[in-house]
């Protein structure tokens, strides 16, 4: 199935020749994409995906210790939330918070946790947020395609700034909607630009290494 983007224009056909019909969501590589170019398919999905992992696994595992809770929260359920990421990050407040109340309710069964508010859990527990980590995804993902590790698909240019080193000129979306939701989203570029220069670090192990520092205030 394709997504109907100028579907009175174009026709396409699979391999065997029968017709590809317009889909309102498309699955591709674990990510939907739906035909207005938003993520808020997506993000409802793997919320909906992760809540429920989260219901399994308290129910198999009876332990609530940290070391345990941890685990469970590190190799289980965060990577159903932050898969892709970079791509899909939200910036509305509401799909934020959606994605935000699963680490929040999980960290709330944490047995040495009990009575602190998400905020102190996570102090307590040496994590950071889920929106700090994407931040941080983005971040690492702008350094990538600045040393040319990665395509770059986003349309970031950089220039260097005497003082304060490579920074990311912000490119102008001025086409369609889709673009400026997918190809062009800002958010990368502006993260960099507010960076410490300790960020960016030509050692790929460096700079993944301090990049969490500055991000955990």
């Amino acid at each position: 199935r394709a997504l109907p983007f100028n579907v009175q224009c174009y026709r396409y056909n699979s391999t065997c020749g029968e017709p590809i019909e317009p889909a309102y969501c498309v699955k591709d590589l674990g990510i939907y994409m739906t035909d207005d170019a938003s993520w808020e398919t997506h993000i409802c999905i793997i919320t909906k995906e992760a809540k429920r992992l989260a219901g399994w696994t308290l129910g198999v595992f009876r332990d609530r210790s940290v070391g345990t809770m941890l685990t469970l929260l590190k190799s289980l359920i965060r990577p159903k939330l932050e898969y892709c990421s970079p791509l899909w990050s939200p910036c509305k407040i509401k799909d934020i918070a959606k994605l935000e109340s699963v680490q929040r309710s999980f960290t709330r069964r944490v047995k040495e946790c009990e009575g602190m508010d998400y905020w102190e859990r996570i102090k307590y527990l040496r994590i950071l947020s889920l929106q700090r980590r994407r931040e941080r995804y983005m971040i690492i993902q702008v350094w990538k395609i600045l040393h040319e590790m990665v395509p770059n698909s986003t349309g970031v240019s950089f220039y260097n700034n005497p003082r304060h080193g490579p920074k990311a000129h912000l490119p102008l979306s001025t086409t369609t909607a889709y673009c400026s939701k997918v190809n062009t989203d800002p958010s990368r570029g502006i993260f960099w630009n507010t960076s410490s220069p300790a960020l960016q670090q030509d050692t790929y192990t460096v700079h993944k290494c301090v990049c969490p520092h500055p991000l955990k205030t």
